[in-house]
């Protein structure tokens, strides 16, 4: 009998992100997965208003960082890095000129099931 993969659900509280000149990113976090998926608005680039599907690498006490497949290559997405000032954050977008985006932890105020929705759309 063929397998019927179970299908994807999101955690109910996922992560949102501002940068200085208003960009976003809102994190919906897999269940039983170490992938998340971000959702990036609010910037001059082809993922304005994307969802891209990341796998989240664990630094432990440094942090953790998003990567997922560029044009065939691993690319660092997003950075999330504890440090003496609180929760640092920096989106890198390829081929973005305007070098990181440096943002902040805003609240939880996210909707993982539009996100995981919008994914699903997209394809």
């Amino acid at each position: 009998p063929a397998e019927t993969k179970a299908a994807e659900t999101v955690k109910t509280y996922g992560e949102h992100y501002v940068g200085e000149k208003g960009e976003q990113v809102e994190i919906a976090f897999l269940e039983n997965s170490d992938d998340a998926l971000i959702l990036i608005k609010g910037v001059n680039h082809e993922y304005d208003n994307k969802v891209i599907r990341t796998t989240i690498y664990d630094l432990g006490e440094k942090g953790k960082d998003f990567w997922f497949k560029y044009k065939g290559a691993d690319y660092n997405l997003f950075l999330l890095r504890n440090d003496y000032y609180g929760y640092g954050a920096e989106l890198h977008l390829p081929d973005y000129n305007d070098g990181p985006i440096h943002m902040s932890f805003k609240d939880k105020d996210v909707l993982p099931k539009h996100i995981l929705t919008q994914y699903k759309q997209q394809k």
